[in-house]
């Protein structure tokens, strides 16, 4: 059951880390843990808040926090850094050439489109696509007029 408004605790973030780490969405992350997106989505802007409002921590235990900020930071650091590991993980099979490597590289530009999304804009596209044409159209005719010049 998905509760709109829940208790940040150990026992969650514990919980949900390996499925982000996988590279699931937050959705399907805050689903297994029993929380709604918009709960999961608060804790890590809270997390970030108290990042910012600290001088860059190496670790959580760095400053001091109230037990219940050290959950939202720890929480913000932690998804963080299952998302690059996430990310990571797909760069490895990717350049070791895993037969998998177009369905990860669609969802690596849907993840993160500033970093992985084509960026050429559609004129690109359209000149590509009419080379393309031209050059099949070109290798279609040299068997027929090969033929042609063959019945000569």
């Amino acid at each position: 059951m998905i509760t709109s408004q829940g208790k940040i605790s150990n026992t969650l973030i514990d919980k949900v880390l390996p499925v982000v780490r996988e590279g699931n969405y937050p959705e399907i992350a805050c689903q297994s843990i029993g929380v709604s997106h918009q709960t999961f989505y608060n804790w890590l802007n809270r997390g970030e808040a108290i990042y910012h409002s600290i001088d860059n921590p190496v670790n959580e235990s760095d400053v001091e926090l109230t037990e219940r900020d050290a959950l939202y930071l720890r929480f913000f650091i932690e998804v963080k850094r299952a998302e690059a590991e996430a990310e990571i993980s797909d760069i490895r099979e990717i350049n070791k050439g895993e037969k998998n490597a177009i369905p990860r590289l669609a969802k690596l530009s849907r993840r993160h489109p500033s970093r992985w999304a084509d960026r050429r804009d559609d004129s690109d596209r359209i000149k590509e696509g009419l080379i393309f044409l031209t050059e099949l159209k070109e290798a279609l005719q040299r068997p027929q007029q090969q033929l042609d010049s063959g019945l000569e």
